[in-house]
């Protein structure tokens, strides 16, 4: 099974992949899974919620 962790150790499979170098994929990433928690905190909080 392919994971990130064996991935990040063939930077060349993991660029035919993805299209991106491993530094680039983890800056991505770091930046979208901050906003999503951000986002989804907000989205729980909400008082209008039908369900909980």
């Amino acid at each position: 099974m392919l994971t990130y962790e064996r991935l990040m150790k063939r930077p060349a499979l993991f660029r035919s992949l993805t299209g991106l170098e491993v530094k680039e994929f983890d800056s991505i990433y770091l930046k979208i899974n901050t906003n999503y928690k951000d986002t989804e905190k907000q989205r729980l909080n909400k008082t209008n919620r039908k369900h909980q």
